[in-house]
């Protein structure tokens, strides 16, 4: 394997192009006074909206942002999503053209091993961390299924007190994702960029994310493999879900879905248990179609059921 070296020089490049990202980037940093003590971080994600981590906001009223030209003013909160850990706040239009907007990077295409910069802002100056996306991490099955969150970046960053709500930046200087401690016990973590925006539309058009809700409590069943097969169409179930309740005035009543059935596929996929459901849930959306692939009296039977929407409060 050929030999590579180093020169100085390469090592100034690094440097500059590093310093570079962090005044690109910082820009668009403001800090969040909504909690006792020490101030969170925020991304001025579009004109007049800032986007922060959830569990930083301790306090619904009198917030207050930094912005990167020092001057401090009111903020709103226009929605909270606990299961995503993301916040949206606004701040007056007289202010939105004033503050730059940051460029957002391509999240899909971060990597393990991929160089990194954690960004935050809870002082008057931005603070930065340098390390690498150490992994690449399927979200909790319940979080990825309750808020369309289907993955995480595990980061190897030293993320500091204040930095959660902060960026996540790419080489480029590019927003790739907002960081946050609210997951896996404190462990420095990244929310990819496109579930920001996605999450942050919908809180800041009705200030929360719509679920879908099916109106069905179910449990785990295991099924003979000669039985699944016997059903016919390539399934090969070992488990599916037992319908053990089904909501009155539910969707899936209104489908004709009964206690015993036994489901075996939601849409196209085969489901092992409740957390494949939520996620199937969250890819459709509220109002959207979705099919069951059940069992009922020994034969296969489909149900198409016009997905609700989960009542607010409910886990």
């Amino acid at each position: 394997m050929p030999k590579t070296s180093t020169s100085p020089g390469d090592l100034v490049a690094l440097s500059q192009t590093l310093a570079d990202a962090v005044s690109s980037a910082g820009r668009a940093l403001v800090s969040i006074h909504a909690r006792p003590r020490i101030p969170s971080s925020g991304i001025v994600w579009r004109a007049g909206a800032i986007v922060t981590a959830d569990h930083t906001i301790r306090n619904e009223e009198g917030v207050r942002v930094t912005l990167d030209d020092g001057r401090t003013i009111d903020a709103a909160i226009a929605g909270r999503d606990p299961a995503t850990d993301l916040a949206v706040l606004t701040v007056d239009a007289a202010h939105a053209t004033q503050h730059p907007t940051p460029a957002l990077g391509d999240s899909d295409a971060m990597r393990t091993g991929h160089l990194v910069l954690a960004l935050g802002r809870a002082s008057r100056d931005v603070s930065a961390a340098l390390g690498i996306v150490s992994s690449t991490v399927a979200a909790q099955p319940r979080t990825r299924g309750l808020g369309a969150l289907d993955r995480l970046f595990r980061l190897d960053v030293s993320v500091y007190d204040g930095f959660s709500g902060g960026a996540l930046v790419n080489a480029a200087g590019e927003i790739v994702g907002l960081t946050t401690s609210g997951f896996g016990r404190g462990a420095a973590m990244a929310i990819p960029a496109r579930a920001v925006t996605r999450i942050a539309e919908q809180l800041l058009e009705g200030g929360r994310v719509r679920r879908g809700h099916l109106g069905v409590a179910m449990q785990p069943v295991r099924l003979a493999p000669a039985q699944a097969r016997s059903l016919g169409g390539g399934i090969e179930n070992e488990t599916g879900l037992i319908v053990i309740g089904v909501e009155p005035d539910g969707t899936a009543a209104q489908a004709g879905v009964l206690v015993g059935d036994i489901v075996l596929m939601v849409g196209n996929a085969p489901v092992r248990d409740v957390d494949d459901v939520l996620a199937a849930m969250a890819n459709t959306g509220v109002g959207q179609p979705l099919t069951l692939g059940l069992v009922r009296g020994g034969a296969a039977v489909d149900v198409t059921v016009q997905l609700g929407e989960r009542p607010s409060g409910r886990r």
